[in-house]
């Protein structure tokens, strides 16, 4: 994305200067107002996916300077996916916590959540009546209804409710002051990603999960998206040749690039998604890397199917700031200013310098990636 040099259109190419206008991380963070004392609430930011969600969310919190992380007890008893299923992070204006008051307020509360988009599991003894339903319609419906519950738990919800049903609530002992205020605090931007797990879903299927989903009544409503100021993620891409058939069967018929961006064209149709202009397309981001092995993570036994490299969720971080600095007065990504600081490439280097990654959440993406996500 950084290497971009213009766009085509109607068969005239436009170059631009500098090559991507994409926001680049910086401190003190522009989407944070200045404040003396310390904010009265911080700003959350809220991410709800699956595993390459959490790993956007690792890399966020890792462009957002220093500060303190807290993960959940890993799950080891589920029926589908073990390991961490929500983090929380606090993070600061400036970039670090206050020398004179290590429990401040932080300026930024950062969350993730394990979800996505299910498809029911059916017993291979069920049946389907002429209708359309029997044990299989019945099984659709119910498992749509507790994924639609679920999301609406996860996102319709203030900070206290949200750290104490994802079992992070020990945070708040971190600071005395964000569990005072806790209970008012609603989410800043709420990303959401649909996940790819739901490779049972026919593109019919997918459009009336979705209807369900963020229906008026019982779903995500059109008021619960607004309270949560919701943004969706389209879904990456994936290389089904790496796809570990032996345990995975099938996968790569079902789980495809080409089924990929027919649903995400199905979500980006839909009224309450796309019409409401609410998709970041993070699908364009990963189309033209996926069938590069070296832009994959490296894996146990090769490249991995649906992680990529450091460096592509950096760029997907690009897109959550550039999304914070819309409407924000003196933020800018201008040729000017970015020429000014030395062009894009200083600029992202002095970024990757600062970081400071978080051992312990990298060491978690190690152990889950080919489960969770797989």
């Amino acid at each position: 994305m950084s290497s971009l040099a213009g766009h085509w259109s109607s068969l005239a190419f436009f170059p631009t200067s500098p090559p991507c206008t994409l926001a680049t991380p910086s401190l003190p963070l522009p989407f944070v107002a200045a404040a003396d004392p310390r904010p009265a609430k911080p700003l959350w930011l809220h991410v709800v996916g699956d595993s390459n969600a959490r790993n956007m969310f690792s890399h966020l919190v890792g462009s957002l300077g220093e500060g303190r992380k807290v993960s959940a007890s890993k799950v080891l008893d589920s029926p589908t996916h073990n390991g961490t299923h929500a983090s929380v992070a606090f993070r600061y204006r400036d970039g670090a916590p206050p020398a004179e008051d290590g429990k401040a307020m932080p300026d930024v509360v950062v969350t993730w959540q394990w979800w996505y988009q299910a498809a029911p599991v059916l017993a291979e003894s069920a049946q389907l009546d002429d209708d359309g339903q029997g044990a299989n319609g019945e099984a659709f419906d119910a498992a749509v209804a507790a994924n639609r519950d679920d999301l609406v738990s996860l996102v319709d919800t203030d900070l206290a409710s949200f750290l104490r049903r994802s079992r992070t609530a020990s945070a708040l002992k971190h600071s005395p002051a964000l569990k005072r205020v806790a209970k008012i605090v609603r989410p800043h931007r709420t990303y959401l990603s649909l996940g790819s797990h739901g490779e049972q879903l026919s593109l019919a299927g997918v459009s009336t999960s979705l209807d369900r989903l963020f229906a008026e009544s019982g779903g995500l409503s059109r008021a619960a998206r607004d309270r949560a100021s919701l943004r969706l993620f389209t879904t990456t891409l994936v290389d089904a040749r790496y796809i570990p058939l032996e345990r995975f069967p099938h996968q790569d018929l079902v789980r495809n690039n080409a089924l990929v961006e027919a649903k995400n064209a199905v979500t980006a149709r839909h009224a309450a998604l796309g019409g409401e202009g609410r998709v970041i397309d993070v699908e364009a981001l990963t189309r033209g890397v996926v069938d590069s092995a070296e832009w994959m993570k490296a894996g146990r036994n090769g490249p991995d199917a649906v992680h990529f490299r450091a460096e592509v969720y950096d760029e997907w971080v690009r897109l959550v700031w550039t999304d914070l600095l819309q409407g924000v007065e003196g933020a800018s990504t201008s040729v000017d200013e970015v020429e000014e600081q030395g062009g894009v490439e200083e600029l992202r280097r002095r970024w990757k310098r600062r970081l400071i990654w978080d051992d312990s959440l990298e060491e978690e993406e190690e152990e889950e990636d080919d489960d969770d996500e797989l």
